[in-house]
């Protein structure tokens, strides 16, 4: 993977049962750290949020790959204090030109309804998370917050979410 907004690979190591990526180190911490120390974006930070993890995206598709496990904690900062985001952790992306993919994965809170029904074939499910990301940014809280997981799910494929004034 070559572009600024996503983190690049090192080296591969392969041991026995084992494959280990690593990747260049980014210290600024992740986007998630910063949710929880700001509690919620001006909308120009969210902006340049968004655009850094749109732009990691539309390069991660164009490549062929759907990342499936879009969330907070899979976008760090280069350095600290800096508002550069990359996209890391590669562990569910799959390939998916002209494939029809059915497995359920990621993190209900920030999948897409198709994910949840095991029925998809595009990266439009990484839009959504996305979607679901920027909203945490703006509004300093999550759409799907329910109790459980299978309620989480529920909610998410139902599109039953909650839209709290923000501040």
């Amino acid at each position: 993977m070559g572009h600024p907004h996503v983190a690049r690979p090192m080296g591969v190591y392969e041991a026995e049962e084992k494959l280990s990526l690593v990747m260049e180190r980014m210290t600024g911490g992740e986007l998630f750290d910063r949710v929880v120390q700001k509690k919620v974006f001006t909308e120009e930070d969210a902006a340049l949020s968004a655009w850094h993890m749109l732009q990691s995206v539309s390069y991660i598709h164009h490549e062929g790959v759907v990342r499936r496990d879009l969330k907070l904690e899979n976008f760090l900062y280069d350095a600290p204090g800096s508002d550069f985001l990359k996209l890391i952790d590669f562990g569910l992306s799959k390939f998916y030109k002209g494939l029809k993919m059915n497995e359920a994965l990621g993190t209900p809170r920030y999948a897409a309804p198709e994910v949840l029904r095991k029925d998809y074939s595009s990266g439009s499910c990484d839009l959504w998370s996305l979607g679901v990301i920027v909203l945490i940014l703006l509004g300093g809280y999550m759409p799907f917050a329910c109790e459980t997981d299978a309620e989480t799910m529920r909610a998410v494929v139902k599109g039953s979410y909650s839209m709290k004034p923000a501040r």
